[in-house]
């Protein structure tokens, strides 16, 4: 009978100790149709380089990618968007899936025939262990990106406009010179830190430095908010 009348305090006090659960803020963030690969559009091709070296960033490689629609002319000059920590937005079934809306709005004709480029920030692996990976699988090594991202001067600009743009028309393609036509995209460093307006400088002196290298700007920010932007295509 004692047992039966501790049993509600017991239960109170088992429920005190329980923790809270946390909310699911990307729950209420569900892809759209633009984002679901859909039959009979015709599918734009990414493909996957590694850049050795940097001569603006010496000492540190990358992984880069290049998504061409499948209406690409050869013959004519593509808009051109460039994505900032480019794996994650060029992946298919990703987040992002950057691919599969380009091929979405291109054949809806809601966006011009626009060609991806997806760079990586610098890397350099462990000198002592080149191949090794940490607990989480993640490769072991030094990342520029810190650097690369939240140093507001223009060497990035000029990463972008005199080695990375021009490696990728090495590939065969040709981008508009028409700042219309080309966009920027990033994400926390890479585009605005919600504590400090660093990244947000970084990506208006692609603009301010080289006015006539780039015009639209797409950010998304990584406060403990939700992480999640509109990509704001060339025109």
């Amino acid at each position: 009978m004692k047992l039966l009348r501790l049993l509600p305090c017991l239960l109170a006090l088992s429920l005190l100790g329980a923790e809270p659960k946390k909310p699911d803020y990307d729950s209420q963030y569900v892809l759209g149709p633009d984002s679901q690969e859909k039959a009979g559009v015709p599918k734009g091709v990414v493909t996957d380089y590694d850049l050795a070296d940097s001569k603006t960033f010496p000492g540190y490689g990358r992984k880069w990618s290049l998504y061409v629609p499948k209406q690409y002319d050869p013959s004519k000059e593509a808009a051109l968007m460039v994505f900032q920590d480019g794996p994650g937005y060029a992946n298919r079934t990703g987040a992002w899936r950057v691919p599969v809306v380009f091929d979405n709005l291109i054949a809806q004709k809601k966006m011009p025939v626009t060609i991806a480029l997806f760079i990586a920030p610098g890397f350099t692996p462990d000198p002592k262990n080149p191949n090794g990976k940490d607990k989480k699988g993640k490769a072991l090594g030094k990342s520029n990106r810190s650097f690369e991202y939240d140093s507001v001067t223009d060497l990035y600009v000029k990463f972008l406009l005199e080695e990375m743009i021009p490696l990728a028309e090495s590939k065969g393609v040709k981008f508009s010179k028409d700042p219309a036509r080309r966009a920027i995209a990033g994400a926390s460093s890479g585009v605005s830190a919600p504590s400090t307006p660093r990244g947000i400088a970084l990506m208006l002196s692609a603009r301010s430095s080289r006015p006539s290298a780039a015009s639209p700007i797409s950010a998304a920010s990584s406060a403990k908010a939700p992480k999640r932007a509109a990509i704001s295509t060339p025109r």
